[in-house]
């Protein structure tokens, strides 16, 4: 059974749940299934918008640390997150439960995110793991969060409530949890009545800068990121954080 599946077409809208073992955890087969259920939804002439959730306490936990620890991280991180980003339909994320590290970058790289204000914790904390954050991530970042915000929540690495996130502009909406799905709908169906092409033009103008920074110099990214996940500290501090997460 696949990790992420369109499990829904309602008047255009394509609801893409998250339903993987381990908190939605990011290893290579759960993103494989969340690229090739993003590249299902853009194939699909009758889909105009997606919905993305997760399932009962959880978003996303972000990447399976257990893969760090082992030395494997996810290969396809990069790629799913790209698939997104520059998805030419418009995303409304719907977090339903936890988005922490790449569970958060995954919420902000939707066109529209909407909290559901309940019991769970949202945040970027890959300073605080040992994570660097793989350029694509980096500059979901910077585009989706207020310029003021970035360095605040980059380096605090905090975990905060949903109402505290909000705060922070990290979504557009913030509602009780039976409104959630409700609410993203809202946004999603003027928007995806409009014409796509129009749509998908104006969102890849908003992101050229980000996508041409992602893109200018990606084997020195690569060994920057590497060497840094490397260092003795940063690996002592994954180890740790799988530890206490049990995983």
């Amino acid at each position: 059974m696949a990790a992420v599946d369109m499990v829904d077409v309602t008047d255009g809208i394509a609801t893409i749940e998250m339903h993987g073992p381990k908190a939605n955890a990011m290893n290579d087969a759960f993103l494989a299934d969340l690229q090739a259920a993003f590249q299902a939804a853009e194939r699909e002439v009758a889909v105009r918008g997606v919905l993305l959730t997760g399932r009962d306490r959880f978003f996303s936990a972000g990447l399976d640390l257990g893969a760090l620890t082992a030395g494997q991280p996810p290969a396809r991180f990069n790629q799913a997150m790209e698939t997104v980003f520059t998805f030419p339909k418009p995303v409304a994320a719907a977090v339903n439960g936890h988005a922490i590290a790449g569970g958060c970058v995954l919420m902000l790289a939707a066109d529209y995110a909407v909290l559901a204000d309940g019991d769970f914790r949202v945040g970027l904390t890959e300073l605080d793991v040992g994570v660097p954050f793989p350029r694509i991530a980096f500059e979901i970042v910077r585009f989706a969060l207020p310029p003021q915000n970035v360095p605040r929540v980059l380096y605090g690495a905090e975990l905060m409530s949903p109402s505290d996130a909000f705060g922070w502009g990290m979504a557009q909406e913030l509602v009780a949890p039976e409104e959630l799905l409700d609410a993203a709908r809202a946004w999603l169906a003027p928007v995806a009545a409009r014409p796509l092409p129009v749509f998908a033009l104006t969102k890849r103008w908003l992101r050229a800068e980000a996508m041409a920074r992602v893109r200018a110099r990606p084997d020195e990214d690569r060994e920057e990121t590497a060497a840094a996940t490397g260092s003795e500290e940063a690996r002592r501090r994954i180890r740790e954080a799988a530890a206490r997460l049990g995983r």
